[in-house]
């Protein structure tokens, strides 16, 4: 009896047919195009802003939460930075924490770096530009220079055993200062009005906020120069640098050599004394208090005084103009409400009115102020 099915040996396969090979292709295929599909979703995802502009691969959008992360840490870096910088320069006080603080900026700038190159930006017409050769181009017209001389590893550079300790060494470090003028990137990028938006605060809580931070970094600023300028000017006698007068009224050793200029015995002078001290000088100079207990004696002292004094009286004008804006917009319903009142006193005392009539228009006016149509008055103008 003829069987129609083949007799197979052991350990033999069947034969594979035409549609096996099409069903196994479409497979690897299929698999290939899942896993290229979830690379496109992760990159536009992570890497590229959600809107209708194709990603492109290797390009960061300037949107991207990637680059709003990379941004973050970026002004991150650079708070550390404008803090550490001027104790850095004043004290010279380093350990290990301030040298991997500082290889961690230098390593974090130089990624910065490479990544602008691959950074999108927007046009005039706020379309994302993702061409390598235009982002090159604008990236190198633009923060590409500063961008170099604040990834530059200063800290590697002013180690060596020739230089280290000398004026060469603090000149280097003094190119950390051109770190600083990423803060104007941050401002053409509009960091501060991403944030506001992003979490709905008022323009009132932004410039309060901004006014209380350039007091603090400035009088951080202007006191460790202080101590700088009088450390640095040549001269170690207390007539001449109020560092060492200073320290011979309050029994220290002068910190510039050591010498103790009192009959008893000298103490070390602590790092966070020296500080303070230098902090009041320059909150009483920038309130325009000045006590006097703290006086510049040499000329290199006096001359930073007077741009002490210059920054102080600019502080003081642009605070307590911003001050007085900010409570404006805090209470601008009820500063608009008493300026009806003092019309209306003037409207009375012309017209002759009557004290009855005076009472029941003064609590009509207190009714609408208190009132809802008063109270959310600014609903009306944003619906409009």
């Amino acid at each position: 009896m003829t069987e129609d099915r083949v007799l197979l040996k052991p350990f033999q396969r069947m034969p594979r047919m035409d549609s096996d090979f099409k069903i196994e292709s479409s497979h690897k295929n299929l698999t290939t195009t899942t896993t290229t599909s979830r690379k496109k979703t992760i990159f536009a995802k992570y890497l590229w802003f959600h809107s209708s502009e194709k990603p492109k691969v290797f390009v960061i959008h300037h949107f991207s939460p990637f680059r709003r992360f990379w941004d973050a840490g970026t002004v991150l870096m650079l708070m550390i930075l404008v803090i550490l910088l001027p104790l850095l320069l004043a004290f010279e006080f380093e350990n290990d924490g301030t040298t991997a603080v500082a290889w961690i900026q230098t390593i974090w700038f130089m990624v910065d770096l490479v990544l602008n190159f691959i950074t999108t930006y927007p046009d005039i017409e706020g379309t994302a530009v993702a061409s390598y050769g235009s982002i090159a181009i604008e990236y190198l017209r633009g923060w590409f220079l500063i961008d170099v001389v604040s990834a530059m590893p200063v800290e590697e550079l002013s180690e060596f055993d020739t230089i280290r300790g000398s004026t060469i060494a603090r000149g280097l470090k003094l190119l950390k200062i051109v770190k600083l003028l990423r803060l104007f990137k941050l401002e053409r990028n509009q960091f501060v009005s991403k944030i506001q938006r992003r979490y709905q605060l008022k323009y009132s809580t932004i410039s309060l906020v901004k006014f209380l931070v350039l007091l603090i970094v400035g009088a951080h600023w202007l006191g460790c120069l202080f101590y700088t300028v009088s450390v640095t000017s040549g001269c170690s006698q207390p007539y001449c640098s109020w560092v060492v007068n200073w320290a011979q009224d309050k029994h220290y050793n002068s910190p510039i050599d050591e010498q103790c200029f009192s009959d008893e015995p000298c103490n070390y002078w602590p790092l966070g004394s020296r500080y303070l001290v230098s902090l009041y000088w320059a909150m009483t100079t920038m309130s325009t208090i000045g006590y006097g207990d703290i006086s510049p004696r040499s000329e290199a002292e006096q001359s930073f005084a007077l741009f002490g004094m210059l920054c102080g009286s600019l502080a003081f004008a642009y605070g307590l103009t911003n001050l007085c804006t900010i409570l404006f917009y805090y209470k601008q319903y009820e500063v608009r409400y008493q300026s009806q009142v003092d019309l209306l006193f003037e409207f009375f005392e012309r017209r002759k009115v009557p004290l009855d009539l005076r009472l029941k228009i003064q609590e009509y006016l207190s009714y609408k102020y208190h009132s809802e149509i008063c109270e959310f008055g600014g609903e009306k103008s944003v619906q409009e």
